[in-house]
């Protein structure tokens, strides 16, 4: 008589577990406050005997948002489950070192990357660039980042102020530039605006203008991880090209960097080690 009133009292929930259309083997499936639960089959179905018409069910995977649904009376549940958010940024603390040259006019030149420890949720990125001749000409560029302040789970959003000097055939180019990068997995969209200044030490000439910065980029999942970013800035009297492909082998880093504005162009190649403090 005992057993019969134990089973008469059992209510049997069946249900489906799915991630968009297809069905989630193994998520855990727990009655609230009690160690009855289950598993889910390979298509996501799960049959679970409760005690109570008005019990919650808990349903647990790795990696995806944990549940919880009322029965209410209701024999068959379908539960659809969201994919959580763990991100991690492996990039603070971080000192990339590089040795470059120029193939078109500053052969000897050098990169260094300072990444700060995490700060609020995010960090600050400072790099400086430096190529010359060893004669009159040079090119000179620093930048300062930051990074990840702005973050959910599908993208993530930078910002950045670049100082561009390039001193060539009697000509100096200044260039200063604000620009946020927008994010996503494989694909990175740039937009900013910026401000030149050129001067013509032959003639004394000076010119300033302003311009809007357009870029897109993406990741690779090749050996050497490369990445591929392009920009190109329009002035009234100039456009302002730039092109950069990166990639690493363990703490070791390459880099191709092309650039072109007015009658300066330089296709760069670095080479680098990357350090942790």
């Amino acid at each position: 008589m005992l057993w019969s009133t134990f089973s008469f009292s059992q209510i049997e929930v069946k249900g489906r577990v799915t991630a968009g259309k297809l069905g989630i083997q193994g998520v855990n499936v727990l009655e609230k406050g009690t160690t009855n639960g289950t598993i889910t089959s390979q298509d996501g179905s799960f049959l679970l005997n409760v005690s109570d018409p008005n019990a919650t069910l808990v349903f647990q995977f790795i990696g995806m948002v944990s549940q919880e649904v009322d029965i209410k009376d209701d024999n068959y549940l379908l539960v659809s489950m969201k994919e959580d958010c763990n991100k991690c940024f492996f990039d603070s603390r971080l000192i990339s070192i590089y040795a470059m040259s120029g193939l078109i006019n500053n052969p000897y030149g050098g990169l260094l990357d300072i990444n700060s420890p995490w700060f609020i949720g995010g960090l600050i990125k400072g790099s400086y660039t430096y190529q010359t001749d060893l004669s009159t000409d040079n090119f000179k560029q620093l930048e300062l980042s930051i990074l990840h302040y702005i973050t959910n789970c599908s993208f993530d959003m930078d910002f950045r102020y670049t100082n561009r000097n390039i001193i060539y055939n009697k000509q100096e180019f200044t260039i200063n530039a604000v620009e946020a990068d927008f994010n996503t997995r494989n694909l990175k969209l740039i937009a900013g605006v910026s401000h030149l200044r050129f001067t013509s030490n032959a003639d004394s000439q000076h010119m300033t203008s302003k311009g809007v910065s357009l870029g897109v980029g993406t990741y690779i999942g090749w050996p050497l991880h490369p990445s591929i970013i392009g920009k190109v800035t329009l002035y009234k009297d100039n456009i302002e090209y730039q092109m950069l492909i990166n990639g690493e082998y363990k703490q070791w880093l390459f880099f191709i960097k092309a650039y072109k504005i007015s009658i300066f162009s330089e296709l760069s190649l670095g080479v680098g080690a990357r350090l942790a403090y």
